[in-house]
């Protein structure tokens, strides 16, 4: 009989060297789906943002293929924020890399 899983209890498909099994370890449980399912970015929040941002919302260069802009969250879906048109915007990948996960800067 094998070891239960440290996180869900499945003796299944355990992990000794992890001590979780596969689906805690690759993040395949109900939970982390209904988190990502949460987090996600719709179709039509993208393109709501995209017509209300044409450049980079923190230093302003507009966006081009050198220098693409991406959606960013201003309060980071880790500490609460939401995937709305309220709380993305679009930022260069300089100052996204900047921010990472704090506020808006």
């Amino acid at each position: 009989m094998g070891q239960l899983c440290v996180q869900c209890r499945d003796r299944e498909r355990w992990q000794p060297r992890a001590r979780k099994c596969l689906p805690c370890l690759f993040g395949n449980t109900a939970a982390a789906k209904r988190r990502r399912a949460e987090n996600y970015l719709s179709v039509a929040v993208r393109r709501a943002v995209t017509a209300r941002d044409r450049g980079c919302r923190y230093c302003g260069i507009a966006g081009d293929r050198n220098n693409p802009l991406e959606f960013d969250h201003v309060l980071p879906l880790i500490a609460g924020g939401k995937s709305t048109v309220d709380n993305v915007v679009r930022a260069c990948r300089r100052c996204n890399r900047r921010k990472r996960n704090r506020g808006a800067p």
